[in-house]
């Protein structure tokens, strides 16, 4: 993100680990305890691409990304 940010870079893509981790592994979840009654959803995680004009909101602190200590609210 620093490296978009200072122009090193041009762009990334966001993993949007939630979508693609977390809520798949819960929806697997449900429907193995529900016997197949509660089908998984059909989720479109979506392509974002990070570049210059958006990095900002990638840069700052926010609830819903741990941030490493002493990163300056910075995510790696």
């Amino acid at each position: 993100m620093d490296a978009i940010e200072s122009g090193s870079l041009l762009q990334t893509v966001d993993q949007q680990a939630y979508l693609q981790g977390f809520d798949t592994l819960m929806q697997l979840f449900l429907y193995n305890i529900s016997g197949g009654l509660m089908a998984p959803t059909d989720t479109n995680t979506g392509t974002a691409i990070v570049v210059k004009a958006t990095v900002g909101s990638y840069l700052k602190a926010s609830r819903w990304e741990a941030q490493p200590p002493g990163n300056g609210g910075h995510c790696s």
